[in-house]
C-alpha cells in the first residue's frame, strides 16, 4: 500500500482532514441530527452494498482495457484508498461505487460539491512503474466563486500552520456537481437539511428543560407533538418520497408506506443517474476516450413504471414488496 508514490502533483487545494471548524455556518452540526443522519445514511442505499464479483449490479468501462481501468479508477478513486498503479476491474468497480456513494451522501447534505482535477504521476517502487495521471480531489469545506478562481477558505484553527486564509484554485482545473433540479436544486436542499434539523427534536425545548428540572407540563401531548413532526416532515421530503427507514404504526398505512419507498427508490435511481452522467461528461471534457456504464439497478423510468403499476392494479402488493426489497417472498 505505501510504495505507491505520488510525485509531480499541481494540487493547489489544502487538504485540511478533520478539522473541528471546517463548516463553522449554522448547518455544521445538521449531521449530528437524527433526521438528517437517518436521511443521509438512507442514500447510500444509491449502490447497494455487494462483493464483486457476486454483486447484482457492475460497471463496464467501454472500451474496456488495462490503461482505462487504470485511468478512470485513479480519476474517482476514494481519497484513503491506495490503489495499485495498474488496478483489476473489481478495483474500479468498486472504487465507482464508493464515489457514486460518498457524491450522492454529500450532495444530499451540502447540495453543490467541487473537486480540483490534480495532474500527478504515480510511482510504483516495488515495480518501478510511473502512470501519468489524472485524479479528482474533492475541495473540503465551503468553496466560493471569486472571478476566474474558486476560492478555497482555511479554517482559523490552521491557518498559522498553512500560512494562508484562503487559496485561489483557476476555474479550469474546478469540476463541480449540484444537486438535480428534481430536488429544488442547492439553495431548496440546503433549507431541506435545516429543516429537517429542526424537527428532530422528541419535544419543544421549552418541554425537554421543564422534563429535566423535573417539572413536566400534564398538558403537553408528546403523541400529537410527534404526529405534527412526522406530518412536517413527510410534506417537507415530497420531491425526495422519503420518510422513516422503518414503517410507523399508526401514522402511516403499510401499502403507502411501501408506495412511498418506491417513490424514494426511484429518487435514489435519479441521482444516481446524474451522478454517473457527470462522471461521463467529465472523461469527455478531459478527452480521456473512456465511457462507464451500469448494468444490473433499474433506471428511474423503471421504477417509476412500476409504481404505476401498483396504482393501476397491474402488480400485487407482494410484488411490489419484493421490488422494494429485492428478495422473493414466499
Amino acid at each position: 500500500m505505501h510504495n505507491i508514490k505520488i510525485e509531480n502533483s499541481d494540487q493547489i487545494t489544502i487538504p485540511l482532514g478533520h478539522v473541528p471548524d471546517l463548516y463553522p455556518d449554522k448547518d455544521a452540526t445538521a449531521i449530528r441530527k437524527l433526521n438528517v443522519y437517518i436521511f443521509c445514511r438512507d442514500i447510500d442505499n444509491i449502490m447497494p452494498y455487494e462483493t464483486y464479483p457476486n454483486s447484482k449490479y457492475h460497471f463496464v468501462l467501454n472500451p474496456s482495457d488495462d490503461k482505462g481501468i487504470a485511468f478512470v479508477s485513479h480519476l474517482f478513486r476514494p481519497m484513503d484508498n491506495h490503489l495499485r498503479i495498474f488496478p483489476h476491474l473489481h478495483d474500479l468497480e468498486s472504487n465507482i461505487a464508493d464515489f457514486i456513494r460518498e457524491t450522492g451522501k454529500n450532495l444530499a447534505y451540502f447540495g453543490k460539491l467541487h473537486w480540483e482535477i490534480v495532474d500527478c504521476t504515480l510511482r510504483d517502487a516495488r515495480v518501478e512503474e510511473t502512470l501519468q495521471i489524472k485524479w479528482a480531489v474533492r475541495i473540503p469545506g465551503r468553496v466560493n466563486r471569486a472571478g476566474k478562481f474558486y476560492r478555497q477558505p482555511i479554517p482559523r484553527s490552521v491557518q498559522a500552520s498553512v500560512g494562508k486564509t484562503y487559496v485561489n484554485i483557476p476555474s479550469a482545473k474546478i469540476w463541480s456537481i449540484e444537486i438535480p433540479p428534481r430536488f429544488g436544486g442547492p439553495e431548496r436542499q440546503k433549507q431541506i437539511i435545516e429543516t429537517l434539523a429542526a424537527l428532530s427534536d422528541s419535544m419543544p425545548k421549552v418541554m425537554s428543560d421543564a422534563w429535566n428540572r423535573g417539572n413536566p407540563n400534564p398538558q403537553f401531548d408528546i403523541k400529537k407533538y410527534s404526529h405534527n413532526q412526522f406530518v412536517q416532515i413527510a410534506k417537507l421530503m415530497q420531491t425526495w418520497s422519503w420518510l422513516f427507514n422503518q414503517w410507523q404504526e399508526g401514522e402511516t398505512t403499510e401499502y403507502y408506506w411501501v408506495y412511498r419507498q418506491l417513490q424514494f427508490y426511484a429518487s435514489l435511481a435519479a441521482l444516481r443517474e446524474h451522478i454517473l452522467m457527470s462522471m461521463n461528461e467529465l472523461l469527455r471534457h478531459l478527452e480521456i476516450p473512456y465511457h462507464i456504464g451500469l448494468e444490473g439497478l433499474p433506471h428511474e423510468a423503471q421504477i417509476t413504471a412500476r409504481i404505476d403499476d401498483l396504482k393501476q392494479r397491474r402488480i400485487s402488493f407482494k410484488d411490489a414488496l419484493n421490488f422494494v426489497y429485492q428478495t422473493d417472498l414466499p
